[in-house]
């Protein structure tokens, strides 16, 4: 019996540190994309989206969601999953804060979840992690 609890606790703490360490990612790769990005082309400023598309060095950079997993596409490269198939993207929402005159705010509210298709309780995980991000150039 206590070994099944110490097998239950060490699933429990792995899928806590997996949608932690995916959340942080994430984030840190949208907020790099901002702040690198010359301007914002959707959503429009005072408008909120599930997806976001920025423009820096001649080609649009999108984040979308599909399905469970967020993708992300630079220019005329492939969609890339920012997630892996055990951490799933439960929401996403970019809000564009930007007032004018300035560069260029958005903020970003994650929302993931561990994949748990049998409903156990070590893998029951969810979190939400919530970012802002200003263009570096008007």
């Amino acid at each position: 019996m206590l070994f099944l609890e110490s097998i239950r606790t060490r699933a429990k703490l792995q899928s806590v540190a997996e949608v932690d360490s995916q959340g942080t990612q994430i984030l840190h790769v949208i907020t790099e994309e901002i702040r690198n990005a010359e301007s914002i082309v959707s959503p429009n400023s005072g408008a909120s989206s599930s997806s976001l598309t920025i423009f820096a060095n001649a080609q649009n950079t999108i984040f979308v969601p599909f399905g469970t997993t967020l993708v992300m596409a630079e220019g005329a490269h492939p969609f890339a999953a920012l997630n892996s198939s055990r951490v799933q993207i439960e929401s996403i929402t970019f809000e564009n804060r930007s007032r004018t005159g300035t560069p260029g705010t958005l903020h970003i509210s994650l929302t993931l979840s561990h994949y748990n298709p049998e409903n156990r309780a070590e893998f029951d995980v969810t979190k939400t992690f919530t970012a802002s991000a200003s263009l570096r150039t008007p």
